[in-house]
């Protein structure tokens, strides 16, 4: 429309010209046909200039209109992909850990080789998620040993205030040391008593309510999703801890119970107490109870840590209590066993582990401390003293003091180095893990463990 309009314009413009160059001509005449030229000009120089306008308003509003169009997601990479919805109400995060270790374990006695081995301590991926504003969901699988096992499985309820509802597979509550994940422990390997006494992932309903500086957990459990049995028995798990702020910095009291039925097609009434010497790679166990008859086993512990400053100490200690079936072939009625352990640690570099909702999580950064930054990352050096007792009558199932140094090393928030130097001092281990120690059950075994790990 506008372009017939600056067309006929022009015509006009040019008639005139015409019409006034036919006609005898005088200096007036020719002043007054200048003067209505120039105005043509003008008037032709704002239609086109209002032309552009009206285009460059169409562009912008034909933009405008695609990008309401186009799909409403927000995506973030920082370190893990993260795609959201622009409402809140719907999210997907990629997660992911890889950690390769190296061992070197030596035994002095017993009938035990040297072992040299690297392995994929872990290599897991998986999706965390919010679904519709208050349901959260995790699905992770764990591909090291070459195995396909489901890790965390569950959905979560977070409509109530300060309270969560979970379904699916995930930790019992249980124990500071299990609780906090595998990528933010101090050494290579959690404490003894967690691994001996079947700390793990179940299938089953929890809750949780986190009220600020303390926090109570509660569930109920079968077994672990690897079940395929009819029968699966039960087992209930509760947690509670108090985090005041403490001479500047903070402190954990925590304690919980896990009690577990074990007439069922899984456990057969029976379980079995054993442990590896502070690192994962053999296969050897110096301390091992055997198989013991029992229809149920209750789990107490209690737990105690602070960080302050750079400064941080962790220790907990777990007794076992189990009730032995009528049956039982050994003489021990329901035996007791136990551990603990005491952990001190120190940041060299201006950072301090970070503490919330019951649990520890990686060290605090600032700008300028990753090593791509210009920074010397983060440096931790921290030690160890394990305990272990599974020793009680004829159960001679022996004793595990383990001591533990190591120095971590974080180029970044997401990138760890760790290398730890174990020794364990094993006694009074003559029932089944006999031949492996000498005559009296005695033994000393030390070894070097070395882990990279990337996790986002």
């Amino acid at each position: 429309m506008l372009d017939l309009t600056v067309r006929h314009a022009s015509k006009l413009v040019f008639a005139a010209s015409a019409m006034a160059l036919a006609a005898p001509a005088t200096a007036q005449t020719v002043q007054d046909l200048q003067r209505r030229i120039e105005a043509q000009e003008r008037e032709l120089q704002q239609m086109r200039q209002t032309l552009q306008q009206i285009q460059q308003n169409q562009q912008r509003m034909a933009a405008e209109k695609a990008e309401a169009e186009a799909t409403d997601l927000e995506v973030r990479w920082s370190p893990f992909p993260t795609v959201r919805t622009k409402d809140g109400r719907f999210e997907a995060t990629v997660r992911g850990r890889a950690q390769a270790d190296y061992n070197y374990i030596d035994a002095e006695d017993g009938d035990v080789e040297e072992t040299t081995a690297s392995e994929l301590r872990r290599a897991r991926i998986g999706v965390d998620g919010k679904a519709w504003s208050d349901i959260a969901y995790r699905l992770e699988v764990d591909f090291a040993d070459n195995e396909v096992d489901v890790t965390d499985a569950f959905v979560s309820y977070r409509g109530f205030e300060d309270t969560r509802l979970t379904v699916g597979q995930f930790k019992t509550p249980n124990s500071l040391e299990e609780l906090t994940s595998s990528r933010h422990i101090t050494f290579l390997e959690r404490a003894a008593f967690t691994d001996a006494f079947g700390l793990n992932r179940r299938l089953g309903l929890g809750g949780e309510y986190r009220g600020g500086s303390y926090g109570l957990q509660a569930g109920v459990f079968q077994q672990n999703v690897d079940s395929s049995d009819e029968d699966e028995g039960f087992a209930a798990s509760a947690r509670g801890y108090f985090s005041p702020e403490f001479a500047g910095g903070v402190a954990h009291i925590g304690g919980s119970v896990l009690y577990r039925d074990r007439d069922n097609d899984s456990d057969g009434e029976s379980l079995r107490f054993r442990q590896r010497p502070t690192l994962h790679a053999t296969s050897n166990r110096f301390v091992d109870t055997g198989a013991i008859d029992a229809d149920t086993d209750t789990l107490v512990g209690g737990e105690l840590a602070g960080v302050f400053g750079r400064f941080h100490v962790q220790t907990e200690a777990m007794y076992a209590f189990v009730d032995s079936t009528d049956d039982a072939s050994s003489t021990s009625d329901d035996p007791e066993f136990w551990g603990a352990y005491f952990d001190i640690g120190y940041f060299l570099t201006d950072h301090q582990r970070a503490y919330g909702n019951g649990a520890f999580g990686r060290p605090r950064f600032k700008d300028g401390d990753a090593i791509f930054e210009g920074g010397v990352g983060a440096w931790q050096i921290a030690g160890r003293v394990d305990y272990i007792d599974l020793d009680d009558g004829d159960i001679e199932g022996g004793e595990q003091l383990s001591l533990v140094a190591g120095l971590n090393w974080w180029p970044n928030r997401h990138t760890r180095l760790m290398f730890n130097y174990v020794y364990n001092d094993i006694s009074d281990s003559t029932g089944a893990a006999a031949g492996l120690n000498d005559a009296s059950g005695d033994n000393s075994v030390h070894g070097v463990g070395v882990r990279a790990q990337v996790d986002w």
